[in-house]
């Protein structure tokens, strides 16, 4: 499986993060722990970005609200 992380929203790349953190605790490979916190961290910081962009969307990449549009201001 090969995912296109240029087009992936806040929301699925923390997605993505949590399912790395699962399988690799499934797996339990030596020295787990050295690697969960970093993974811990970057899961957290993701939510706490596809939160905020739920409701501010800033991104270029992600979802966007509807554009204000400009009034032609006449003469």
């Amino acid at each position: 499986m090969k995912l296109d992380f240029t087009k992936l929203t806040w929301e699925q790349m923390r997605d993505v993060v949590r399912a790395l953190q699962i399988e690799m605790k499934r797996r339990n490979p030596i020295f787990i722990n050295a690697y969960m916190g970093p993974l811990y961290a970057a899961h957290a910081n993701l939510d706490e970005i596809a939160k905020a962009e739920k409701n501010h969307p800033t991104s270029e990449a992600g979802p966007r609200g509807k554009k204000k549009r400009k009034k032609n201001a006449k003469a």
